[in-house]
């Protein structure tokens, strides 16, 4: 009687073993710059810390979108700790208006919410010796 052939346990096992071994060895030179290994990009970005206009767009909306950061160097005004380390606050606006609005200042550290520069110059203008002017601030 004759045994029918048998593939041998030993070989079998020894290309399973050399093929994982491929897979493993070769999986992240497939993946590249698409796959899951980081590249030089993402290293700078998780350096990077949060902009003072990406932290205010992170506070909830009040109908004209994100919040506009204001910088500032006026003690009475400096509200936040921006992760960037960035000096001013965040200001909602009262008008729909594009990435850039004015708000106005007093010396005893009020701010009025973001307007357009025509409008923020007049209302300057109106508090006279109680604003210093007004400031530029921009958003995400």
């Amino acid at each position: 009687m004759s045994q029918p052939a048998t593939e041998s346990v030993h070989w079998s096992r020894a290309v399973r073993k050399l093929g994982l071994f491929v897979i493993v060895s070769l999986s992240p030179l497939m993946m590249g710059a698409n796959g899951c290994l980081p590249t030089e990009g993402d290293y700078a970005a998780a350096a990077a810390p949060q902009t003072a206009e990406a932290f205010c767009a992170t506070l909830p909306t009040i109908g004209f979108g994100n919040w506009f950061y204001c910088g500032t160097s006026q003690a009475n005004l400096q509200a936040v700790a921006f992760p960037d380390g960035a000096r001013g606050y965040c200001q909602s606006a009262d008008e729909n208006l594009g990435l850039v609005g004015y708000s106005v200042t007093t010396y005893n550290g009020g701010a009025s919410s973001v307007m357009s520069q025509s409008r923020a110059s007049q209302l300057s203008g109106a508090l006279g010796s109680q604003s210093p002017g007004y400031i530029r601030c921009t958003r995400q």
